[in-house]
Parts: C-alpha cells; sequence; structure tokens
C-alpha cells in the first residue's frame, strides 16, 4: 500500500508541474499578445496624433497650388501679393506649392512666389515686381495691377477702348481730352474805414478747369460700322447711343459728337473699397506716397471728353 501511495502522489506532483509549466507558457504567450496590441494601438495613436497635428498646420500654412487655379469651385482672390522668400515655403507640407493664401479685412490675398509668376496664368500691368501688391477688378478677368499705378493703368484701358470705338464705328478722326476741375481757395483785403484803420478780408472758393489732349488720330480710311464689345462703358448710356445712331438702319446717321463721360459712368474704383485697401497697405507695412482715397477723390474731380467726327 505505501508503494501504491507514493506513485499517486508522484503522479500528482508531475500533473501539478506540468499545469504550472503550462500557465507559465499561456502568461508568456498572452504578455507577448499583449505587448504587440499596446505597441499597434501606441502606433496609431501616435500617426493620428500626426495626421491631426499636419491637418491643424496646412490650415495655419494654407499653402497654394497650382491645380487649384483650375478647380472651377476656387475663387480667385482680388489681391496677389509677389514674394521671393518665405519662411512657411520650407515646410514640407508646403513642398511643391505655387504660394500661400492669407486674409485681411475680409479680403483673401495671394501671396505668390515671384519664380511661379508664369505658371499661374495671370497678366501683370504694367509689369511684375517682386514685392508688389497687385489688385484686379471683375472687368479685367486675370488682370492684375500694380496698386502703385492703378488709376493710371485703367485711365489708358479706359482711353483705348473708346479709341477702339471710334475705329469701329468708322469714325474719320476722334480726339479724347482729360479735364480737371480744380478748387482753390482765396483772400481778398480791402480797406475800410481809414479813421478805425480797419480792413476787411473776404475769402472765398475759385473753380478752375485744367484740359490736357490724352490722345488722338486721324484715320485715313474709316470702315464700315460696326458694334463694338464695351468693357468698361457697357451700360454707358452715352456711349450706347452713339452705337445706334452709328449702327442702326437709318440713313441720317450722325456726323459729328462731344460727350462728356464722368468718372461715375465708369467707376474705377469705389470709396469704399479704396478705404479698405488702403487699411491693408498700411497693415502690411508698405510704402507709399499717396493714399488710394485721394486718388478716388482725384478721380471724381476729372472727366473724359470724348470729340468724334464721322
Amino acid at each position: 500500500m505505501p508503494v501504491k501511495f507514493d506513485a499517486k502522489l508522484k503522479e500528482l506532483s508531475e500533473s501539478a508541474k506540468n499545469g504550472a509549466a503550462n500557465i507559465i507558457t499561456h502568461t508568456q504567450e498572452l504578455g507577448k499578445h499583449t505587448e504587440v496590441v499596446i505597441r499597434k494601438v501606441s502606433d496609431d495613436t501616435r500617426i493620428g496624433l500626426k495626421n491631426g497635428y499636419d491637418d491643424i498646420r496646412l490650415k495655419m500654412l494654407n499653402p497654394m497650388f497650382e491645380e487649384s487655379l483650375s478647380d472651377p469651385q476656387f475663387r480667385t482672390p482680388k489681391l496677389i501679393y509677389t514674394f521671393d522668400y518665405d519662411k512657411r515655403m520650407t515646410d514640407p507640407l508646403c513642398n511643391g506649392a505655387i504660394g500661400f493664401l492669407t486674409r485681411r479685412r475680409g479680403e483673401s490675398i495671394l501671396n505668390l512666389h515671384y519664380d511661379q509668376v508664369p505658371s499661374s496664368g495671370f497678366k501683370f500691368l504694367p509689369s511684375i515686381i517682386c514685392g508688389a501688391l497687385y489688385y484686379t477688378d471683375p472687368r479685367m478677368p486675370n488682370i492684375y495691377v500694380d496698386l502703385n499705378t492703378y488709376f493710371a493703368e485703367v485711365q489708358k484701358a479706359k482711353c483705348s477702348e473708346l479709341e477702339r470705338i471710334a475705329y469701329e464705328l468708322g469714325a474719320k478722326k476722334y480726339l479724347i481730352q482729360l479735364q480737371e476741375d480744380r478748387n482753390s481757395m482765396y483772400n481778398v483785403k480791402a480797406n475800410g474805414n481809414q479813421k478805425k484803420n480797419s480792413a476787411s478780408v473776404t475769402s472765398g472758393e475759385k473753380k478752375s478747369e485744367n484740359i490736357s489732349i490724352v490722345n488722338e488720330a486721324i484715320f485715313e480710311t474709316p470702315c464700315e460700322p460696326q458694334k463694338p464689345e464695351l468693357v468698361w462703358y457697357k451700360g454707358n448710356q452715352q456711349i450706347e447711343n452713339l452705337i445706334a445712331m452709328r449702327c442702326g438702319d437709318s440713313n441720317h446717321k450722325i456726323s459729328v459728337r462731344r460727350l462728356e463721360l464722368e468718372y461715375q459712368s465708369s467707376v474705377t474704383m469705389t470709396m469704399d473699397t479704396a478705404v479698405k485697401l488702403d487699411t491693408i497697405i498700411s497693415e502690411m507695412k508698405f510704402k507709399t506716397n499717396f493714399t488710394l482715397k485721394s486718388e478716388v477723390e482725384k478721380a471724381q474731380r476729372q472727366k473724359l471728353i470724348f470729340n468724334i467726327e464721322f
């Protein structure tokens, strides 16, 4: 009997030992699996955090890529600033970008790298300069004008349109003049009562006109009248009446006409827009010797006189 008991005890001991070994093995395998799971979760979390951080940085950098310009949903900003270096362009998220977008006073600004100007498809007047701020008008799609010369360039565009109108209506000659009304204050000192040794001063406002020739031409062989395409003078009643009198079916066509085209008939820039752009220029620390507000005030005192003979 003792022998049988010892054998049974030994059998139980071996069984316990094997069970413990199995528990240890399973525990080790479970530990390895848990480590793999934890490592995978940690990697996924790290990737997720990095992607989230990149999304935030992407919104802050706001890079602009060439293919975005042809996107039908993309609204091209009215302002473009040309630059040659900006720290944000060294960020890996900006690789391949032609520039970046910023926003001031509710206006989007395309900051365009100077080397990327040819690929942008935009035309810059009077020329492309690095470090300049350009503005466009809905009537001039894809054409941006340096704000330093904006009013002068638009004036050229208006005069070119009048020249084309004269030519396509079959004019023999035309003359375009610029008239500017100027107001100046004056003081007149008049002698008063000599006994009291007093004098009176009369002040007032003096108006004067300054007229200069902008453009003129004589056509040797006038063409047959045809309706010209209007841009700056689209909707101008005087111009449209002139076209109707030259291109109508009546035999009594007009031969001589003088038109006075006020600034309001083809507004270059509204006062509200000028004030907003002046604020943006100031915030961007541009140095100018004028304000767009003063340019609008000057333009409001001007008018183009269009003399045309058929």
